[in-house]
């Protein structure tokens, strides 16, 4: 494969790379925002629950509560297949992401083939060049 081939393919699959490589940080980002809100839900629940049980509060307050859980429990329900969602496309960038890498070391890998097989080329035409150097009749003055 020629070197301008190889350089436009190796410039084409850095490019990619990085690209994968930036929404991979864009997702593990948002699978961290996913987690914060799960364990934000869970923690308001458990705020509220305390709130409710706490010796100074009255009926009422109990009452609020048994009210609001099921859409606290709802809102971690919701966090968590959030989450989970997010979590499956991490797992698919990651797939992507290496995928990219692969293909980066392919071409790289054949970049090397490339500067190796015209150093042997340029080997060769040297032995050539001496071989027929040490052919010729010597000149005897």
């Amino acid at each position: 494969m020629e070197q301008a081939t190889l350089d436009a393919l190796y410039a084409v699959r850095k490019n990619e790379l990085e690209s994968v490589e930036q929404v991979f940080r864009e997702v593990v980002g948002l699978e961290q925002e996913a987690e914060c809100a799960l364990v934000a839900a869970q923690q308001r629940i458990v705020t509220e629950r305390n709130a409710a049980i706490d010796a100074q509060s009255d009926d009422q307050a109990v009452e609020a509560f048994s009210a609001w859980l099921p859409s606290g429990q709802k809102a971690v329900r919701e966090a968590e297949a959030q989450r989970q969602r997010i979590g499956m496309d991490r797992d698919c960038v990651h797939a992507a992401l290496l995928d990219a890498q692969a293909a980066l070391s392919v071409v790289e890998r054949l970049q090397e083939d490339a500067v190796e097989e015209h150093k042997r080329k340029a080997l060769k035409v040297e032995q050539i060049l001496l071989d027929e150097c040490a052919m010729r009749p010597k000149l005897t003055s």
